[in-house]
């Protein structure tokens, strides 16, 4: 899942760390959150190397990216 980074994120991780099955989502590495913290931190975590490009983009995104699996 690669939700909105919104405002809205932190519901979106909130429901997938509540969800009994297995979830991936594809997520800002936001270590300094509460939602990172509350939700993410006892997952399995995949920090990815350098800026994901989506597209033809000629620039990466503006931020570090994580993969996190709640199972």
């Amino acid at each position: 899942c690669n939700p909105p980074y919104g405002r809205e994120l932190e519901a979106w991780v909130l429901k997938a760390a509540n969800t009994r099955k297995l979830g991936v989502m594809l997520l800002p590495a936001r270590t300094d959150t509460a939602w990172f913290h509350d939700y993410c931190a006892s997952a399995e975590i995949w920090f990815l190397r350098g800026r994901l490009k989506f597209g033809g983009a000629k620039q990466g995104a503006p931020f570090p990216s994580m993969i996190v699996v709640f199972k």
